[in-house]
Order: C-alpha cells, then sequence, then structure tokens
C-alpha cells in the first residue's frame, strides 16, 4: 500500500493548507480521509517521552524560533518544555502515544511506520516498552524499520520474548537475561557504548555489522551458554507484533551504520536481516530509476518471494506519482511505497479510474 511521508503534511512546512509534519492533525486527516499507513519519526525526552520528530531539533517547525528551547537536542528537553515550545501549527509535538490511541478509535485499519533513527538505542528500548506495556494499541503500528541494523535486531530480540511469552513458548537467556558491553553509533555516526543492554547473537556482530562497508574490525564477544526458562501460557492465538524492516541506501552512505545495496546485486540483504536467534520481516531500499524497468521489477519480485519489500524515496528528487507507485506494487510486488502524496498524485487515480483503467 500507499504509505504517507510524516502524515498528510505540506512538504514546505506551511500550515495554511495542510497538516504540518508529524503533527497529530496530519495523522487524523490521512485516516479519516481513507489511508490506511502513515510513517512518523520518533524521539525521546529528557524524561523519557516518546514524541513525533523527524529532526535533532524542532528549530525548523517551531513557532518562535528565537526560543532556546527550539535549538536545543529533543533528548536534552523534557516534555514540560516542549509543551512550552509551539509549533507553526500552534500546538505542541505530539506524544507517540496519542497518536496511536488516535489510531485505534478512527478505525481498525489506521496504522503507523515508525521510524528509529540510527543509534537511537534509547527510543527504540522505550517503544518495545510501550508495546509491551499497552498491547491494545499493537493493533496500530504495522511496522517498526531503523538504518541501524544492530538497533532493529535488539528491538527484535526484546519484542521475540513478549511474542513467544504470548504463544506459551519458553524463552532462553540470550533472549532476555545476559549482559555486556556493545557498541553501536549515535545518529551522526558517533560511537557510543553501552553495557546496560540484553545479549543475543546479534551482539556478536555489532561492529561488523553497523560497519560492514568499512571494513571494520569486528569485536568478539563471549558466548554464553543459554538456559532455559519456562513461562506460563497466556493463551493468545497469535501475535500482534508489528513487521520490523531494515532501511537501506543505494547511494554512498553519509553514516557508518548505513548498509548500502543496488538492485543490481540484492545478494548481500539476506545477511543483514539474519541472524542465528531470528529474523528481521524485510528491507526497505533506496528508490532507483533501474526499479522502473522489467529487469529491475524482476529483481524486486524476487526479493519479495523471501522477505517484505519497501521503497523510500527523496522528495523533490525522485518520482513521487501514481504511475511510479502502481509500478513498484503491481510488478515489483513491494509491499510498502512512501509518498508524500501530492495534489496530482490524486488526480492521476481519477483519471485512470475514469479511464477504466484499475487493474
Amino acid at each position: 500500500p500507499d504509505l504517507l511521508h510524516r502524515g498528510f503534511h505540506h512538504i514546505q512546512d506551511r500550515n495554511d493548507k495542510r497538516p504540518l509534519e508529524n503533527s497529530l492533525s496530519a495523522y487524523e486527516v490521512a485516516w479519516t480521509s481513507g489511508i490506511r499507513l502513515c510513517e512518523c519519526d520518533i524521539a525521546m525526552t529528557k524524561d523519557e517521552k516518546l514524541v513525533l520528530a523527524h529532526d535533532e531539533n524542532f528549530l525548523r517547525l517551531a513557532l518562535d524560533h528565537n526560543d532556546e528551547n527550539s535549538h536545543r537536542h529533543v533528548s536534552d528537553l523534557t516534555f514540560r518544555e516542549l509543551i512550552s515550545m509551539p509549533l507553526k501549527n500552534g500546538v505542541r509535538p505530539p506524544l507517540l502515544i496519542d497518536v496511536l490511541r488516535s489510531a485505534c478509535a478512527i478505525s481498525d485499519h489506521s496504522q503507523l511506520i515508525i521510524e528509529i533513527k540510527p543509534g537511537n538505542e534509547a527510543a527504540a528500548s522505550a517503544l518495545a516498552r510501550l508495546l509491551i506495556r499497552h498491547p491494545d494499541l499493537r493493533q496500530a503500528v504495522a511496522m517498526i524499520m531503523s538504518f541501524d541494523a544492530v538497533t532493529m535486531h535488539r528491538l527484535r530480540a526484546e519484542l521475540t520474548v513478549v511474542e513467544e511469552a504470548d504463544l506459551g513458548l519458553p524463552i532462553t537467556a540470550s533472549q532476555g537475561g545476559m549482559h555486556h558491553r556493545v557498541t553501536s553509533f549515535d545518529h551522526f555516526g558517533t560511537m557510543v557504548f553501552s553495557s546496560h543492554r540484553r545479549i543475543s547473537s546479534m551482539d556478536k556482530l555489532a561492529v561488523s555489522t553497523s560497519l560492514s562497508q568499512n571494513q571494520f574490525e569486528s569485536t568478539k564477544i563471549l558466548e554464553q551458554e543459554p538456559i532455559v526458562e519456562p513461562m506460563k501460557p497466556q493463551h493468545h492465538a497469535t501475535s500482534t507484533m508489528p513487521k520490523l524492516m531494515l532501511l537501506t541506501v543505494a547511494a554512498e552512505p553519509k553514516r557508518l551504520c548505513e548498509q548500502r545495496v543496488s538492485i543490481n546485486d540484492v545478494s548481500p540483504i539476506d545477511s543483514w536481516l539474519t541472524m542465528a536467534d531470528g529474523s528481521l520481516d524485510g528491507v526497505y531500499m533506496q528508490f532507483e530509476k533501474k526499479m522502473m524497468t522489467e529487469e529491475g521489477a524482476s529483481a524486486l519480485r524476487k526479493l519479495s518471494e523471501r522477505h517484505l519489500v519497501g521503497i523510500w524515496s527523496y522528495s523533490g528528487v525522485d518520482p513521487d506519482d501514481y504511475p511510479t507507485f502502481e509500478w513498484l506494487v503491481r510488478q515489483g510486488n513491494c509491499t510498502f511505497v512512501n509518498s508524500d502524496l501530492p495534489n496530482h498524485f490524486r488526480k492521476e487515480i481519477f483519471v485512470r479510474q475514469s479511464s477504466g483503467n484499475t487493474n
């Protein structure tokens, strides 16, 4: 399906014709208009509140650019300080939980796609806790994605513990008990360390996975024998956890954690998605012109036989129109395609419907 980028927003940050990006109204307008999937970006405040935010600060979207808080990193602000800093639309940045509750209230089909910025391990863990504590909100999250493979595999391990508990399956210490120091990278490619995270097989490859294209030497982590701990069945028939996908780039990586792959050779993707203790659900690739050819569409179809496939693109640079969307979905068998839903997009749909070309 078509995925509305940052909600139904104006790409020039205006709020007179469309709502502001990542605002509550941007998502409510989209969902009440029949759009099912909307993408958002999350950040965590100093007091551990998950809010919707694309940039490291709110300088671009703040109503008053002279406000000192608009220049500060979101992670350095408390939620109270965010509330005191209105955006261009006159309201505060929304809490993620508020947006999820709106999605559930509007319809059973209204869902978010959540992007976690590279190195934002704290936000990923907070998101896992939110989904664990509020199982009624899981239906409103279709998918979670990030350019950071290490963060995504750690998130997968955390959610797998709950998923297996829901199904009444035993868990191992490799999923929920051991602690080691591991290496990751923040949003700007700065190396950061953590000694309080849960360990699993992906931690043994933490550095080599993040830096596979920079030929850094991987860091070895001591292995421990897993200990099986029985859990009481919870009698849930199926899991409601969201899909987990890895974002990739086609151009030269700008950050150390980014994985570069071209439609010409998608073979590296399998190794990025799969670890000894489990796999991510799919890959979210950067748009390439070759994807619009028969050869490119064939490569996408073959990839979709093994993994979910999504396509993201640069606004104002790559095509954002209905023919491109239709080709990628129908010929490439892509599950997700990003769009800012420009005005001509809807017109193109109406033209095709009126001409009888609806297949």
